[in-house]
C-alpha cells in the first residue's frame, strides 16, 4: 500500500488516528511511569546504601558521632541556631 505523493517521496498509508492515540498514551502514561520507576529505584538504592553503611559502623563510632552532635550545640537555644544559619547565608 505504498503510493507516491509529490516530489517522489513514498508514503505508507496508515491510520493516523490510531498512531496519534498510541503516541499520546505512551507520552501521557508511559513517560511519567518511567520517571516514577527511576525515582523509586534511586530511592531504594540510597536507602539500602545508607542501611549498609550504618550497619558497617561500629557502636563506638555511632556513639562518638552522637556525642559530637550533642556537644556542638550545647548551651545554644533555637534562636541562636537560627541566627547562625541566617548570618552564614549572607
Amino acid at each position: 500500500m505504498t503510493r507516491v505523493i509529490e516530489m517522489g517521496v513514498p508514503f505508507v498509508a496508515s491510520t493516523p488516528d490510531l498512531v496519534t492515540l498510541l503516541a499520546a498514551a505512551l507520552l501521557l502514561i508511559g513517560m511519567p511511569l518511567f520517571v516514577v520507576l527511576v525515582l523509586a529505584l534511586l530511592t531504594g538504592y540510597i536507602s539500602h546504601d545508607a542501611t549498609a553503611y550504618l550497619e558497617g559502623m561500629s557502636d563506638e563510632e555511632l556513639e562518638s558521632m552522637a556525642a559530637e552532635g550533642e556537644t556542638d550545640r550545647a548551651g545554644e537555644t533555637d534562636a541562636d541556631a537560627d541566627a547562625e544559619i541566617d548570618t552564614d547565608r549572607f
